[in-house]
């Protein structure tokens, strides 16, 4: 079981890697000769989810801009206490991966213009609150940024 877990997720990093570079070349073409950095960020997220999708035998299914609350209710609810602020209740996930049984698996988010670790530290603390308070159900968490 660990070793589908593994090759699920080498997929999934794959696969964002793949949605990244097709959406850098296909902006690059059609925009007469801009960087992927100089698009909406929502480019790239939907490169990245068009490509997760084409993983096959998937037993799963993916959202977009799902939010945080609900998806943590879904993956079994918050740990008893009160919720870390680093997790933004009231935001979105950029993408939600599902297991086949309806509760989160993992969670992406997705970033643009990224010249150091201060342009994701927020979001790798939140996915951290996340992977550690946020429900039983989800087991990854990962960014995807680009320059």
């Amino acid at each position: 079981m660990a070793k589908q877990a593994n090759d699920f997720i080498g997929d999934v990093v794959g696969r964002t890697i793949k949605g990244i570079q097709k959406a850098h070349r296909d902006y690059y073409e059609l925009s007469g000769g801009n960087w992927l950095w100089q698009a909406p960020e929502y480019l790239s997220t939907t490169y990245i989810f068009r490509e997760i999708a084409r993983i096959t035998n998937r037993p799963f299914f993916i959202t977009l801009e799902k939010n945080v609350r609900e998806t943590i209710e879904d993956a079994g609810g918050l740990k008893p206490g009160r919720p870390r602020k680093l997790l933004r209740l009231d935001g979105r996930y950029d993408i939600v991966l599902w297991w086949g049984n309806g509760t989160p698996r993992a969670v992406i988010e997705v970033k643009s213009q990224v010249s150091g670790f201060s342009g994701i530290s927020d979001d790798v603390e939140r996915l951290c609150a996340t992977l550690n308070g946020g429900g039983n159900g989800i087991r990854c968490g990962l960014i995807a940024y680009h320059g």
